[in-house]
This record gives structure tokens, C-alpha cells and sequence, in this order.
């Protein structure tokens, strides 16, 4: 029994909130255990690392000015933390003009913290603060700007005859000029396949050969590059993409290059078979989409391009498991884009009132006819 007693009187001390604990503390523990035991993504980490700890602007000095997050709360006691407080925040970041979804970023990662230490095993904290705080309304008014699939191939045609490098023209050695040739060609695949099956940038970057099915004209997406790191996907989850009859033709002649084609070798590569630099793709894509003279989108334009032609034709569950959307109101944002003329005549089929046959003699009682 004294045993027993024991047990319960240390598990209370234990769970006693650490009221000397501050948030720059929390922030500290709640990295480690995101990084190593959560296993976050590198790049969602290093989404964090912007919003709670890394510096931005200079002081006057010259060291550095931590994020928001951290000036208004590191030294604070967390446990002293208050929802009043954490919404005042919220409200000057408002005040700031933040769009609402900076602000909602703010709030999560201050969520994230929080949640960690109300954990016994951190720091006992009885609630979490920000749970109490208002999410704010963010702005999906406006439909993504898109490509059309003709501007696509525009973009792919350009990239294939090197317009967006050294303006077309030979380069001096035959080496070079080989060598410029091949990149030219997968930086056109890679366009293509990114706007006619709406992977991600870093799907595209970790998709290797055993991926690509051409039996069956599907991509099978298991993996994403995150931060340099080969990772998994957005949603932890795998999944198929058929493929249409651009992106086989395009990857059916990438395959019959003469290096890095084994199963385990990266589609999309650099000049050694690792994977192609992030920085480098954006910078081609930029300069590629001017001498196509197309809008100037960003390189994941190309997947919002894919998910407003696809939802012409497919009901918006199926274009949802094509884009690897975890939730269904993600995948909504693009039904603008259904055709109505065509729901209209669906409608007209389904309202539809056919008329009596002629000479037909309608009896009316008092039930009806």
C-alpha cells in the first residue's frame, strides 16, 4: 500500500506544471522531439525554424533579430502564458496586414509548442494557451491562375530548344553543346510531366525509374525531396497517377537516354545521377516560361494547371487521390473550372418533363391523375 502511495505522490510532483521554464525552453525541446521522434519533414522543420527562432531583419548593432514569435514570448515564462496574451499577438500581426494565413501560421506553430508541454513528460502545462485563440478566415476567393495544356507544351518546346539558356545558340565545344542538349530535354520532360500530372516539385525531384510503370501508364508516387532529403509525401501516404499520353511519350524518350535509366536512378537528375538541384529547376523554369512569353506563374503553377484541366472531365473525389489531397475542400478551390454549359445539359436530362403521348386522356380523381 505505501508502495502505492509512493507512486501516486511522485507521478503528482511530476506532473506539476515547470514554473520556471520559459518558451524559448519549450521551443528548444519541442524541435528535438519534432525532428527526431515526430519525424517531421525537413522542409515543414525549416518552415517552423522561420516562424519561431531563425533571425530575420538586423539590428542596428548587426546581430541578429529573431521572428516575431520568439521577440514577443522567448524570455516568458511559459507557464505564466496566457490566451489573452497570445491573441493580442495574433491581433498585431492583423494590424501588421498579415494575410490570414501568415497569422494562422503564427498561431499553429505556437499550437505546436504549447500541445508539447502540456505533456507530462515536458512540461505539465494544465492547457494549451492558443487552443482558445480565433483561427483566421483565409482569402480563397480568387482561383489559382493556370496554364492552359497548350501553353504547357509552349513551355516544354522552349526549354527543348534551349531558349532559356544562352538564348538557343551553340555552345563553343561539341562537349558543351552535348551536354546543354541533354539538359534541355529533361528540363522540357520535367515540365511536362509536371503540368500533365500534377505532381509536386518534390515528387518530381525524388520519382526514380521503378516508379514510372509503362505497362500499366501510371506513376506510382512514394516519395518527395524535402530540404535535400529524400522523404515521404505531403500526406505520408502513397499514391497512383495515370499518365496521359504527353507525359508517357515524354518519359517513354527520356528513358532511352544513355546514363542513369536503372531502376534506382532518379528520372529527373543532375550531370552525377543525384537528384536536380531545387534552386537551379526554379531558375530554368523562370527563364524558360519568359522565352515561351507565357504569365509569369511560379514553377507550381504547373500543378494548379493540372488540377483545373483534370477537374473538367473527373469528379472531384478522383482528381482529389490524383494530387494527393488530404482533405476534399482542398481539391474544391478548382471547381470553378467545371464546364457548365456541360452540367447544364445534365441537369436538363435529369429535370426533364416528358409530355403526354397525343390523344392520351388524363383522368384527374381526387388523388391526382
Amino acid at each position: 500500500m505505501d508502495v502505492l502511495i509512493d507512486e501516486t505522490e511522485r507521478a503528482l510532483v511530476e506532473a506539476q506544471p515547470n514554473r520556471e521554464a520559459t518558451f524559448a525552453d519549450a521551443v528548444a525541446e519541442w524541435r528535438e522531439w519534432a525532428e527526431h521522434t515526430k519525424r517531421l519533414k525537413p522542409a515543414t522543420l525549416r518552415n517552423y525554424d522561420a516562424l519561431l527562432s531563425a533571425p530575420g531583419e538586423r539590428r542596428r548593432g548587426g546581430g541578429p533579430r529573431l521572428a516575431r514569435i520568439m521577440r514577443a514570448f522567448g524570455e516568458r515564462r511559459i507557464a505564466e502564458v496566457t490566451t489573452a496574451e497570445v491573441e493580442r499577438f495574433l491581433r498585431g500581426l492583423d494590424r501588421e496586414g498579415l494575410p490570414g494565413r501568415s497569422v494562422n501560421g503564427h498561431r499553429q506553430a505556437m499550437m505546436n509548442v504549447f500541445e508539447y508541454a502540456t505533456r507530462a513528460d515536458a512540461f505539465a502545462l494544465p492547457s494549451n494557451p492558443v487552443r482558445r485563440t480565433d483561427k483566421r478566415r483565409e482569402d480563397y476567393s480568387k482561383p489559382p491562375e493556370t496554364f492552359t495544356a497548350e501553353q504547357v507544351l509552349a513551355l516544354a518546346r522552349a526549354a527543348r530548344a534551349g531558349e532559356h539558356v544562352n538564348g538557343g545558340r551553340r555552345w563553343a565545344s561539341a562537349e558543351e553543346d552535348v551536354q546543354q542538349r541533354l539538359a534541355n530535354e529533361q528540363d522540357a520532360a520535367i515540365y511536362t510531366v509536371a503540368g500533365f500530372t500534377g505532381l509536386r516539385q518534390g515528387e518530381l525531384r525524388a520519382l526514380r525509374w521503378k516508379h514510372v510503370r509503362f505497362a500499366d501508364r501510371t506513376l506510382v508516387v512514394v516519395a518527395a525531396m524535402s530540404a535535400g532529403l529524400d522523404s515521404s509525401t505531403k500526406s505520408g501516404k502513397w499514391r497512383a497517377v495515370p499518365l496521359t499520353r504527353e507525359a508517357f511519350v515524354t518519359l517513354d524518350e527520356l528513358s532511352r537516354r544513355e546514363w542513369f535509366t536503372g531502376p534506382d536512378d532518379f528520372v529527373f537528375c543532375g550531370p552525377a545521377g543525384d537528384p536536380i538541384d531545387d534552386s537551379a529547376l526554379r531558375r530554368r523554369y523562370n527563364a524558360a516560361r519568359d522565352a515561351a512569353s507565357l504569365p509569369p506563374l511560379p514553377f507550381h503553377h504547373l500543378r494548379h494547371s493540372f488540377a483545373t484541366l483534370a477537374i473538367r472531365g473527373l469528379d472531384p473525389a478522383t482528381v482529389k487521390a490524383l494530387l494527393g489531397h488530404s482533405k476534399i475542400t482542398t481539391t474544391e478551390r478548382y471547381l470553378h473550372a467545371r464546364p457548365l454549359n456541360e452540367l447544364a445539359e445534365r441537369m436538363d436530362a435529369i429535370f426533364a418533363v416528358t409530355p403526354p403521348l397525343a390523344g392520351a386522356a388524363v383522368v384527374l380523381t381526387e388523388d391526382g391523375p
